[in-house]
């Protein structure tokens, strides 16, 4: 059974709005009305807290999976290098997939290959938990000692050591069924259609190759110029 959250969503709560001013039926099914029900086109669309249901099930893994998303978009748009690392005691039905030896080994490989300061942060988690900016060796293994701690909620078996990209500009961009419908930075829309029509350009490529049903795009403009997708969140959060 779904446990409720203590208190309602925004984007549960944006929806329902929605829904009201479309002339939608709503039906919740938990006291915060965090798991909702809207019944349109003669469908029932399910939405529990951030998550839609219009995202295939390999597009939500892969968004979730940071070290995948960069892996399959890397060759065809700008994205700061990344690079995976397992936790050295990880282990999966019994079976190691990695030790210690070749922790080190693969460490030494990635910073080798990648310069200080640069980021450190777990795969699969969201908004910021676990991120730590490192300018020396002796602060990456902290950052992963953190990360690989199992006794903490916020454990990963996977982090991501990254380049570093100075900010300039930063957005959200909000696309739905592989179109953009929402720019905003800094809680504010973005209705120059300059920028606009840069950022558009720059996402195209991530459309043909996958199916976006809805998602929201992080997306930085660095003080070099460049613009750099961070990472792809299949369930964006309004608050």
């Amino acid at each position: 059974m779904l446990s409720p959250m203590t208190l309602q969503v925004t984007n549960t709560r944006c929806l329902i709005e929605a829904s009201k001013r479309l002339g939608l039926t709503t039906v919740a099914y938990d006291p915060n009305d965090n798991f909702i029900c809207i019944k349109a086109g003669g469908k029932n669309l399910f939405f529990a807290n951030y998550s839609t249901p219009f995202n295939t099930n390999s597009f939500s893994k892969i968004s979730r999976d940071k070290e995948l998303t960069y892996l399959l978009l890397k060759d065809m748009i700008r994205m700061p290098k990344t690079f995976g690392v397992f936790d050295p005691n990880y282990s999966e039905d019994g079976e190691i997939k990695n030790n210690k030896e070749q922790f080190s080994e693969n460490l030494r490989k990635i910073l080798n290959q990648i310069n200080f300061p640069l980021v450190v942060k777990p795969n699969s988690l969201s908004r910021g938990t676990n991120f730590s900016l490192c300018k020396r060796e002796e602060e990456v293994l902290s950052a992963l000692e953190k990360i690989f701690n199992r006794n903490s909620r916020h454990y990963d078996f996977v982090a991501l050591l990254q380049e570093y990209v100075e900010v300039a500009e930063e957005y959200r961009v909000i696309v739905y069924k592989n179109e953009i419908i929402l720019i905003y930075n800094l809680y504010k829309e973005i209705k120059t259609e300059i920028m606009k029509a840069e950022i558009e350009t720059f996402t195209k490529p991530i459309f043909g190759v996958i199916d976006i049903g809805f998602a929201g795009l992080d997306i930085i403009v660095g003080k070099d110029g460049q613009m750099y997708l961070l990472e792809i969140n299949a369930e964006p959060g309004f608050a």
